[in-house]
């Protein structure tokens, strides 16, 4: 009875063993199936990893063209404001020279206006004096004669005892 008893209780402890045995091989089995999933997962995360890094590596050249297409437009509109600089200061010491042309040409005409009144004053003069002297003045020299002819005066004068005409000079007379 004891032999009886002994093998009743090896074979439960055989057969909780065999079921314990069976269960650690599913587990085994599951584990080799969740193991194969999650190597697919790595794998399939590795190659998105892979993709990622590729396409962060193009937006990084793309952002470092960006850049540089950047620094050179800064550049260009520092050039640009520079020359609107300039012209600004062009045009605003043309607009002083234009003042001070318009100032000097205002100073001209007024003294030119005085020039034309002094010539008009002298002109006024010489016609009195003129007036006064030439009468009086004979043209028994023949360089006054040809100095009369010569220049057109309309003054009569007596010579020889008559009143005579300016000569013609031989080029009026072509």
């Amino acid at each position: 009875a004891d032999n009886s008893s002994g093998l009743k209780s090896t074979r439960l402890n055989l057969e909780d063993l065999n079921t314990a045995t069976l269960k650690l091989h599913e587990d085994h089995e599951n584990t080799k199936g969740h193991l194969a999933d999650v190597r697919d997962g790595n794998k399939k995360c590795h190659a998105h990893v892979k993709q990622v890094h590729g396409k962060l590596e193009d937006v990084a050249q793309q952002l470092g063209n960006a850049q540089m297409k950047l620094q050179v437009q800064t550049d260009h509109g520092e050039n640009l404001k520079q020359q609107v600089d300039r012209a600004m200061s062009n045009i605003a010491s043309s607009q002083q020279d234009n003042a001070r042309a318009n100032n000097t040409l205002g100073e001209l005409t007024s003294r030119l206006a005085q020039v034309g009144a002094t010539a008009d004053a002298v002109k006024a003069g010489l016609k009195e004096s003129n007036s006064i002297l030439l009468p009086n003045i004979h043209l028994d020299s023949h360089e006054a004669r040809h100095a009369s002819a010569r220049h057109g005066s309309l003054l009569m004068s007596s010579h020889h005892g008559g009143p005579t005409s300016p000569q013609k000079t031989r080029k009026s007379a072509r």
